[in-house]
């Protein structure tokens, strides 16, 4: 009877300790290309960009501009890659500069 308890320290102890082992990973502040808002002395909104580092924030710009995000499409495909009837995702992907929907049979 008296090993009971001290069996359930044991495992109580045991599951503790591989919870705490078990954190979380180091994890960036922020990451490349990341904004936030932040207040400007003149009660407009600056948007901060993450470090190169990200390791953190920058400086809160007060200027008045807004990012703007990158609307180009990243195929992950080289230009001019694909040969023809071959599947593409923008024309620019295809060496025929023409990129078209094919229907499965």
């Amino acid at each position: 009877m008296r090993q009971y308890p001290a069996l359930v320290f044991g495992l109580v102890l045991g599951t503790i300790a591989i919870i705490a082992a078990c954190g979380a990973e180091d994890q960036p502040a922020c990451y490349a290309g990341e904004y936030r808002s932040c207040s400007c002395a003149n009660d407009a909104t600056g948007y901060q960009q993450c470090l190169p580092a990200q390791d953190g924030f920058g400086t809160c710009p007060c200027d008045g501009k807004t990012p703007i995000a990158d609307a180009g499409i990243d195929t992950w495909i080289a230009p001019g890659s694909r040969r023809y009837l071959e599947a593409c995702v923008a024309n620019i992907d295809c060496a025929s500069n023409v990129c078209g929907v094919f229907p499965m049979r």
